[in-house]
């Protein structure tokens, strides 16, 4: 049996190669960016992949990810979030709004 994982703020898969290269199976995928979408889904034909904010789709990709695993334990949670240096929000401010209680905005 192979392992399980759900892929968060994925891109276009580069960093799920991994997964794949090790026989992991990737049920779930998330990625804000339609362009960004369709590489992953080109890449990962097998995983249903979310198009959209993670916060405004997380009771969706929870109830798939719940579907595809038909009872058994979710292995590996992958996330991926931007860079904060490479962040239009700028250093810092993603974590500094964490801290705050103040949860970051997509876009």
């Amino acid at each position: 049996m192979n392992l399980t994982a759900v892929s968060l703020f994925a891109s276009g898969g580069i960093g799920d190669w991994v997964l794949r290269a090790n026989s992991i199976d990737l049920l779930v995928a998330n990625e804000l960016l339609a362009d960004r979408c369709e590489v992953l889904k080109c890449n990962f034909p097998e995983t249903h992949v979310f198009h959209g904010d993670v916060w405004a789709l997380q009771k969706e990709i929870i109830a798939e990810t719940k579907k595809r695993l038909n009872g058994k334990q979710l292995d590996i949670l992958y996330a991926t979030p931007p860079c904060q240096g490479m962040s239009k929000n700028g250093r810092g401010t993603i974590l500094n709004n964490i801290r705050k209680g103040i949860r970051p905005k997509a876009g």
